[in-house]
């Protein structure tokens, strides 16, 4: 049975597929230079599949070993610990309005873990994917549901440890357009 306001996933495509991340530093200039002191990149900004998502600051995302054997088979994983302004737990997988693209006020994301049995709170859960601002991507391990964050503007954001599989990684700076008058 579907919960009030929730639409059934049948007719989204439900299989998971590896994460495009990027990690980009935005700034308010013209495109960095591939050489010299201005071509180091200090990310200040996560993106994945194309939704802005707010990540901690003492957990940054971290990029782990690329194996380029030449073959296209060999999986890389990047761990990211997000704030998740909702977390749904053992439901069947669904979405919800709201889901699509993330919460646009805060960049908090929207975390669906379908198929898993009782929860007894925080802690780390056995899944091969999870439904990420509607949309659902594999993970490596577990995933980790760190703590509610209970004070300051991210007021009942949880964190949420990922490890991330990826079929995309992009890391480089991005000049923000000037607002149009």
């Amino acid at each position: 049975m579907t919960e009030p306001g929730r639409t059934p996933a049948a007719d989204v495509d439900m299989t998971p597929r590896g994460a495009d991340i990027e990690i980009v530093e935005r700034h308010f200039s013209e495109k960095y230079p591939v050489v010299g002191h201005s071509s180091v990149i200090c990310p200040n900004h996560l993106r994945i599949n194309g939704v802005a998502v707010l990540a901690t600051y003492d957990h940054p995302a971290v990029i782990h070993e690329i194996e380029l054997d030449g073959s296209s088979r060999s999986l890389f994983a990047v761990t990211v610990e997000l704030l998740a302004r909702a977390i749904g737990v053992g439901r069947a997988p669904t979405v919800e309005p709201r889901a699509e693209g993330g919460d646009q006020s805060t960049g908090c994301a929207v975390i669906e873990i379908p198929d898993v049995g009782t929860f007894e709170g925080p802690g780390l859960i056995e899944q091969q994917y999870v439904l990420l601002n509607g949309k659902p991507v594999w993970v490596q391990d577990k995933i980790r549901i760190r703590e509610l964050v209970t004070d300051g503007t991210l007021h009942g954001a949880a964190r949420v440890e990922l490890k991330l599989l990826c079929r995309r990684l992009l890391v480089d700076d991005e000049p923000i357009a000037p607002a149009s008058s």
